[in-house]
C-alpha cells in the first residue's frame, strides 16, 4: 500500500504487524478501526499471491457503507476488479476478498464450503458466539506461505459482548481454544490524532452520553455497555467457588425446554436466610422430552432432594405430534413438575432484587444470588441481555435467554418476599389432584408453609 493512500497511526501499526492466530483492535469510539480493518483485507490480499479473504459484517447494508464503498473510493481503479453481483474483489496477483454478511444463524451456512487464508470481521460484537465460530471453521489452507489467520474490530457491547470479553479481554479460554495465539490492541479515541485535531468537540460529544454509553465508548469499558437490562451484575460478587451444598437448603429444579434453540436446567438452593444458590445446570440441544428427563435424572446426585421442578406453564401443551406435553413425560419420571407464572415484567424485578450488590456487616460486598463457576452459560449469558426496543420494560428475547429464564421462574417460585404461601397453595393443589387420580388421601401431608 502506498504511504499516501495510508499513513497508520501506531496502535494501527501494532495491529497490522501482529503475528498472533487471532488479533483483535479496539477499545472505544474513534481509533478509526473501520479504517485499519479495511486496509489489513488489502494488505494480506497484496502480501502474497492467490490469497482468500473473507471480510464480514453483519448486515449488508453495514458492510456495504463500511467496508465495500470506502475500498472501492480509496484504492486506484487499476488495482483491483470488484464483481458486484458476487461482492468480490481481484486483486493483479491473483489474491480475492470476498465480502458476506451474517444477519441470522442460519445465514453462515452460505459459507459452509468456503475455504479461506485469513477472515476478518468488522464489529465483531454484533455476532453471537455460535456465528463467531462457525465463521472461524471456514479458515483453512494448503499454502506453505499463509497461515490462517483471523481478526477483528469491535466495541464493548452488543449480542457477542460475553464471547469477546472472555476470550481476549479475560482471557478466559479453554484448552482447544489456547492451541491458538489471541492479542488485543486497545486503543481510544485519543489514539487518532486525526479525528483530536479535525474535530476536537467529537470527545465532548462521547462524554455528553448516558453514563453507561460514555464509559463503554469513551473508556472502553467492559464491564458496563448501553442497554444492559441487568446492570446489577458483578461477576466478583455473583459467581462462587462450587462447594456442597448442605441437606437442610430446600432445593428446587427450574427449567426453560427447547429442542433446536437450548434447553436450560438450573438446580437451586435456597438457604436459612432465602439467599439463593445455582449450583448446576443443565444446557443442551435437540432433546426430546424424555431424553431431557433422562439427564436430569442422571445428573441428580442419589441423596438429593428436590422440592419441585418449575417449568414453564407452555410446557402443559400437548405436542401436535405425539399428544403428550413435557409435564405428562416428567410425571411418569415422577418428578414434583409444578407450571409457574409467565409474568416476565414483574418477575424480572425479583431476580433484579436476588442481583442487588450490597455491603454485609463485614463490610463485604454480598448479594442474595450466587451462581457456582461450573453454570457457565448462566455465567455467560446473564450479563448479555439487553432492553427491548418496543417492549421497552422486557429485555429483548432475539437473545440467549434461555437459562436466565430458568433462573426466573425458580427464584420466583423460591421467593419470600414476592410469592409466600401462594407458591405452597399452588404446589399443594398440583399435588392434592395427583393424590386423587392415584386413588389415594388427599389428606396426607403435603409441603411445608415455611417460605
Amino acid at each position: 500500500m502506498a504511504k499516501s493512500m495510508y499513513d497508520p497511526f501506531p496502535k494501527q501499526l501494532v495491529f497490522h504487524s501482529s503475528t498472533a492466530q487471532n488479533r483483535l483492535f479496539g477499545w472505544a469510539a474513534g481509533p478509526w478501526k473501520s479504517h485499519a480493518f479495511r486496509m489489513e483485507l488489502v494488505r494480506l490480499a497484496q502480501s502474497a499471491p492467490k490469497m482468500r479473504i473473507g471480510a464480514f459484517r453483519r448486515t449488508f447494508p453495514e458492510l456495504e457503507a463500511s467496508v465495500i464503498i470506502p475500498l472501492l473510493e480509496i484504492l486506484p481503479r487499476w488495482a483491483y476488479k470488484y464483481n458486484e453481483s458476487k461482492h468480490v474483489m481481484k486483486f493483479p496477483n491473483g489474491s480475492y476478498i470476498k465480502f458476506g454478511h451474517v444477519q441470522y444463524d442460519k445465514d453462515v451456512f452460505r459459507y459452509q464450503g468456503e475455504e479461506f487464508d485469513a477472515i476478518g470481521i468488522d464489529e465483531l460484537t454484533l455476532f453471537n458466539e455460535f456465528q463467531f465460530k462457525f465463521l472461524k471453521s471456514r479458515l483453512r489452507t494448503t499454502k506453505t506461505y499463509a497461515k490462517p489467520c483471523f481478526f477483528a474490530t469491535t466495541n464493548p457491547g452488543n449480542i457477542g459482548h460475553a464471547f469477546v470479553k472472555r476470550l481476549w479481554i479475560e482471557e478466559d479460554r479453554d484448552v482447544s481454544e489456547n492451541k491458538e495465539s489471541w492479542e488485543y490492541i486497545p486503543a481510544l479515541v485519543y489514539d487518532n490524532p486525526i479525528l483530536i485535531k479535525n474535530d476536537p468537540s467529537y470527545v465532548a460529544r462521547l462524554e455528553w452520553l448516558p453514563e453507561d454509553q460514555k464509559k463503554a465508548m469513551l473508556y472502553g469499558d467492559w464491564d458496563a455497555f448501553a442497554g444492559q437490562y441487568f446492570k446489577e451484575w458483578r461477576k466478583d460478587v455473583h459467581v462462587v467457588r462450587p462447594f456442597k451444598i448442605p441437606n437442610e437448603w430446600r432445593r428446587i429444579i427450574a427449567l426453560d425446554y427447547w429442542y433446536t434453540n437450548p434447553s436450560a436446567v438450573l438446580w437451586i438452593a435456597i438457604d436459612q436466610d432465602d439467599n439463593a444458590y445455582v449450583y448446576r445446570e443443565i444446557y443442551t440441544t435437540k432433546k426430546t422430552y424424555s431424553e431431557l428427563c433422562d439427564q436430569i435424572r442422571d445428573s441428580m446426585n442419589d441423596d438429593e432432594v428436590i422440592f419441585a421442578l418449575v417449568a414453564d406453564p407452555a410446557l402443559q401443551a400437548k405436542s401436535p405430534d405425539t399428544g403428550v406435553s413435557f409435564f405428562d413425560v416428567a410425571k411418569k419420571y415422577k418428578f414434583d413438575i409444578i407450571p409457574w407464572v409467565n409474568d416476565r415484567v414483574p418477575w424480572w424485578n425479583v431476580l433484579r432484587w436476588y442481583l442487588k450488590v450490597s455491603e454485609n456487616e463485614n463490610l463485604w460486598w454480598t448479594a442474595r444470588l450466587r451462581i457456582f463457576s461450573s453454570c457457565v452459560n448462566l455465567i455467560r449469558t446473564l450479563p448479555t441481555l439487553i432492553y427491548d426496543k418496543v417492549k421497552v420494560e422486557d429485555l429483548d428475547t432475539d437473545w440467549e435467554d434461555h437459562a436466565p429464564d430458568a433462573l426466573r421462574y425458580g427464584l420466583v417460585f423460591l421467593s419470600k418476599k414476592t410469592i409466600g404461601l401462594m407458591a405452597v397453595k399452588q404446589l399443594n393443589e398440583v399435588k392434592k389432584e395427583e393424590s386423587a387420580r392415584r386413588g389415594r388421601s388427599s389428606n396426607i401431608p403435603l409441603i411445608a408453609t415455611r417460605f
